[in-house]
């Protein structure tokens, strides 16, 4: 119990240290990279070894699925709630995708270590992908038409790499292709720091939150 204890608090470590770059640094510590940082290079390090760590079947995917089954009834009540309250398109769109996503990246895939070990992973990368492809498809077009055309919107989509990198690490996983150790080694290391950024970023981000202006 005690040990379970200290793991979660220590992934907690790493938000506060986040929290405390931001508000020591200010505005030299820049989120913007960061974010890219995790997005474009980190994240598909996190997915591929996700699912290298056990090998599917059938009563996985149920996981998902009740995961999607949740964002789908809370959905349609953040889209008619943000229409109410704001005219603004893009602030409506970020209302919108905020109601519905959760955090199953930053803060799901970390406690799951911390509370039952590595044979979590699978587990939390299968609803982490859940919330990706809801976020970084559904979001990101719902988001990208606050700003841009139906056409870009689209290309927005296409352009972030963990969404073909979960399709290739499904489709490995399922085919039981395998990684050498040292290639496995490789994608967890990367994984690994990804989920401390990912960790970081969330500190940075809750430094910026003003209860009064909220």
């Amino acid at each position: 119990m005690i040990s379970t204890l200290f793991s979660i608090i220590f992934v907690y470590v790493f938000i506060l240290l986040g929290y405390l770059a931001k508000r020591i640094f200010k505005d030299d510590m820049n989120t913007k990279t960061l974010t890219l940082m995790s997005v474009y290079f980190l994240q598909p390090f996190v997915t591929v070894w996700g699912f290298s760590t056990a090998r599917l079947h059938e009563e996985h995917f149920f996981v998902p699925l009740i995961y999607l089954a949740i964002i789908l009834a809370l959905l349609l009540p953040t889209i008619l709630i943000g229409r109410l309250i704001f005219s603004d398109i893009k602030k409506r769109a970020i209302f919108s995708i905020a109601g519905f996503v959760g955090n199953t990246g930053n803060i799901g895939i970390p406690l799951g270590i911390a509370l039952f070990g590595e044979q979590s992973v699978i587990f939390t990368t299968l609803i982490n992908i859940a919330n990706v492809f809801v976020v970084y498809g559904l979001g990101v077009y719902i988001y990208s038409r606050g700003s841009f055309g139906i056409r870009q919107s689209l290309f927005n989509i296409v352009k972030i790499p963990i969404i073909p990198a979960s399709l290739i690490a499904i489709l490995m996983n399922i085919n039981n292709i395998r990684f050498t150790p040292e290639i496995e080694e490789f994608f967890k290391m990367g994984a690994y720091a990804g989920i401390v950024l990912q960790l970081f970023l969330l500190g940075t981000f809750l430094q910026g939150i003003r209860i009064r202006e909220l």
